[in-house]
């Protein structure tokens, strides 16, 4: 390369002479081709599938979700059987109104009592014994509400009934969840409130329909209810005899000296923790808000009556 300083052309001899060139020389670098940039280090994929395991053949896995949609259907169908018929209940019982909704009151705490200590004794014995259990709770207790003659057998018929609702559904979403894939549960739960609510929706205008009739020397309204305990009876038998449990071996290592006691005493810190979740908080609270509506619409069907619809 060509000096564009005279004096320092004239310097480089006497450098190079007392071995000072290497401090001045300019820096040269050899230049290759460049690396490629590697990429970042990918996380390895999670499969939420993984480790879930179903033993059952495609007849058997139908042939449950039939019936726990025909379980959803027979409890969708109960919790708002009864107000279809208030008008029918003032008019035969006497009652006020206020007492016609003490009916619905009762029979909602009768199975918030329940739902909690049937989610213990699930520890202990099969799901499907006890929704069936339940569902023939409920359906004794619709028998007593169908021949009731007095407010207070309705009354009574209807807090064992609730009995049987509180011990049914929690249940129920357990065993279809541990049933489902982790990735098809959405679809599962969809496919169960859909049906559920089709089929109440249905009986709900052939029950109203008829409430006032008298069908072969019988009340309509009676002959509904009927019709509610025996599909219910046989949807809970048929539970017990074909639907699995799929916790069945964990159940069997279970201590047999172990008790609904001491199953509580374990359990329950462990439900207290998740209050500490503010996510697991908030959908508790809103579900109490959210349910409200719900439990309301049903007694639309009195006031219709009485708004002279």
């Amino acid at each position: 390369a060509g000096c564009l300083a005279p004096s320092s052309c004239r310097a480089l001899p006497r450098l190079r002479r007392a071995g000072m060139l290497s401090a001045v020389a300019p820096a040269t670098r050899a230049v290759g081709p460049a690396k490629p940039r590697q990429a970042p280090p990918t996380k390895p994929q999670v499969d939420p599938d993984g480790g879930f395991r179903d033993d059952r053949s495609a007849r058997q896995r139908w042939l449950e979700f039939i019936l726990m949609c025909s379980s959803n259907i027979a409890y969708t169908i109960d919790m708002a059987l009864l107000p279809m018929f208030f008008q029918e209940f003032q008019v035969m019982f006497g009652v006020s109104e206020t007492s016609l909704a003490m009916l619905s009151t009762a029979k909602g705490i009768v199975a918030a009592l329940f739902t909690l200590p049937c989610g213990f004794m699930a520890e202990l014995l099969p799901r499907p014994r006890l929704i069936g259990l339940g569902m023939l709770f409920w359906a004794g207790g619709l028998t007593i509400c169908a021949t009731a003659v007095s407010y207070e057998a309705l009354f009574a018929g209807r807090m064992l009934n609730g009995m049987g609702l509180g011990i049914v559904q929690p249940l129920l979403f357990s065993l279809t969840a541990d049933k489902t894939l982790p990735t098809k549960r959405g679809s599962a739960f969809g496919a169960l409130f859909f049906i559920g609510e089709w089929g109440a929706v249905l009986f709900g205008f052939v029950a109203t329909a008829t409430a006032n009739k008298s069908l072969g020397g019988t009340a309509g309204w009676r002959v509904s209810v009927f019709v509610v305990v025996a599909f219910s009876a046989c949807i809970g038998v048929l539970v017990m005899l074909f639907v699995e449990e799929p916790r069945a071996g964990t159940q069997a290592e279970r201590p047999r000296a172990q008790g609904f006691v001491s199953v509580f005493a374990e359990n329950m810190p462990k439900i207290l923790r998740l209050f500490r979740y503010p996510s697991f908080a908030l959908i508790a609270v809103q579900g109490m808000f959210g349910m409200g509506p719900w439990i309301v619409f049903p007694f639309f069907t009195q006031w219709l009556p009485l708004a002279w619809f």
